[in-house]
């Protein structure tokens, strides 16, 4: 039997359904959300404010950087706000496009394929006894809407520009600003360019043991110059939450659902964050598939969502420019701000990826955006994303 301790509470939850009620929630914007145990048959239903960035980030089962990746149940019905089609009537072969969704349930880890074209659903699988509802940490995938994030912010006055220094956010730091870091702007954040020195899945580790993690991040060593070379880092963009925050007075969360979530019709079901309160930067954030894709569909339709202008135009535009080669990369994809870029049989797809194979992939020519999402609570298999663009999704439109 597991303890959830809520605001003025604790609640004891068994197998049967027991509500609870504190002075923070309203009947109106509560709703049921389950934790499924992957090893086991039990069920454990417990109460959370929907969209309550108060409540949000308590966590089940983990109190370090990392989650221990359990899955959410979200009730909300969103069916009715999609477009559904046959392949056939969106320019797709369905039996090219059903063999590459067979393949997939071949990887043991697989939860769910999304296929929309021309704005429409025209597949929609769910593997291994996950489904619609099911809400699960998208991991690094997240990372990629923290430039829409910084450009709302730029657009509403809470940040001068990408260029802006970043030691301007935080004054109570500013011994940990020493040399070159002084020079560390917004911008070499998205582009991962800070010039800390970061080995990813190693420091974070030892990040994690410190009470104020924004500032252990300020103080690591520079490996290089601000802006002069690639390193992957977590880091950065938890500092960029952290920036949010302090320039607009707003939690991440918060910001985050009031300009962005909301208007997209997306409600997190869970988001961590540190022991300042500081939400989880490109980490820790779940979502069900259908609300990444209704994210990856605004750069689809140059920021907007139903004749709404959601992000920036310029960002969308921004986001597609590859900074970095593969050659700078060290690998077969470039990198744009806090996206990942490939060229597939010719075509540009921009990359929203997460860690154990959750993705947001765009084919900006095609009219294309897939989701795919996998379990990373107890292994790590990745499927392989081009061959099954190059092999099965691109040919179907051929």
């Amino acid at each position: 039997m597991k303890k959830f301790i809520r605001i003025m509470m604790i609640c004891l939850i068994s197998m049967e359904v027991h509500t609870c009620h504190s002075s923070s929630l309203t009947s109106k914007n509560t709703k049921t959300f389950q934790k499924y145990e992957n090893s086991t048959t039990e069920i454990t239903t417990y109460e959370a404010d929907s969209g309550n960035c108060a409540e949000i980030w308590r966590t089940i089962d983990s109190s370090g950087f990392y989650e221990s990746n359990p899955t959410y149940i979200d009730r909300a019905n969103d069916t009715d706000s999609w477009s559904f089609s046959d392949p056939e009537n969106q320019g797709m072969n369905s039996l090219v496009l059903d063999r590459g969704l067979d393949h997939l349930a071949s990887n043991n880890t697989i939860y769910s394929a999304l296929i929309i074209r021309n704005h429409a659903i025209v597949r929609e699988r769910f593997y291994h006894n996950s489904a619609a509802d099911h809400s699960n940490n998208i991991h690094s995938s997240s990372k990629s809407m923290f430039p829409a994030l910084a450009a709302i912010a730029i657009e509403k006055g809470y940040i001068n520009g990408f260029d802006q220094k970043i030691m301007d956010f935080f004054p109570e730091y500013a011994s940990s600003f020493t040399g070159s870091k002084q020079n560390i702007t917004v911008y070499d954040l998205l582009i991962m360019s800070s010039g800390l020195k970061w080995t990813e899945d190693v420091t974070e580790y030892e990040i994690e043991k410190e009470d104020d993690w924004v500032k252990a991040i300020l103080d690591l060593d520079l490996e290089f110059e601000p802006g002069e070379e690639f390193r992957y880092c977590s880091g950065n963009t938890h500092l960029l939450s952290a920036i949010l925050t302090k320039a607009t007075g707003m939690s991440t969360c918060e910001f985050a659902h009031t300009y962005l979530f909301e208007p997209l019709g997306i409600d997190a079901e869970h988001w961590g964050r540190d022991p300042q309160k500081v939400y989880s930067g490109g980490y820790n954030l779940y979502m069900r598939p259908r609300e990444m894709a209704r994210y990856a569909l605004l750069f689809l339709n140059d920021g907007q969502y139903n004749g709404e202008q959601i992000i920036p135009s310029w960002i969308v535009a921004e986001s597609k420019e590859e900074v970095w080669d593969k050659h700078d990369v060290n690998s077969d994809y470039g990198y744009c701000p806090l996206w990942w870029r490939i060229v597939i049989d010719g075509y540009d797809i921009l990359i929203g990826w997460g860690y154990g194979g959750q993705y947001m992939w765009i084919i900006p020519d095609l009219n294309i955006v897939t989701i795919i999402t996998q379990n990373t609570k107890e292994t790590d298999d990745q499927i392989d994303p081009v061959a099954f663009m190059k092999n099965y999704l691109i040919p179907s439109v051929k």
